[in-house]
């Protein structure tokens, strides 16, 4: 483990290891970079050298949707589809929220009776 720095010195720190240059696989652009966590700090990563890449804005962006939707992703649906016993309040939060993301998951809208009766 690394010495950790401040956010600001941190993030130059990486983009001068790094050559100021796009460290995501093919790319190597050099303009609106930004220094990138490996672990999220929100999952015990720190501002240490080793826990840092520089990436540009587009590939900073997947990473970032990547692997924190991913996160939060899995959190929800460990919420939402445990077999715990649940209050009221719980319940009814669990029925909605699965309830929209059948929703979501039907390409033509919200079901509705067949009306050829």
């Amino acid at each position: 483990m690394g010495k950790t720095y401040t956010p600001s010195v941190w993030a130059r720190l990486v983009k001068e290891r790094d050559g100021r240059q796009c460290q995501f696989e093919g790319c190597g652009a050099t303009d609106g970079l930004e220094a990138h966590h490996l672990v999220p700090l929100s999952q015990g990563g720190g501002n240490t050298l080793d826990n840092g890449i520089t990436l540009c804005r587009e590939h900073h962006r997947r990473e970032y949707l990547r692997t924190h939707l991913r996160v939060h992703t899995m959190a929800k649906t460990t919420r939402l589809f445990s077999d715990r016993p649940a209050g009221k309040r719980e319940a009814a939060y669990r029925f909605l929220a699965r309830k929209r993301i059948i929703e979501r998951a039907r390409p033509h809208g919200r079901w509705r009776a067949d009306r050829t009766d």
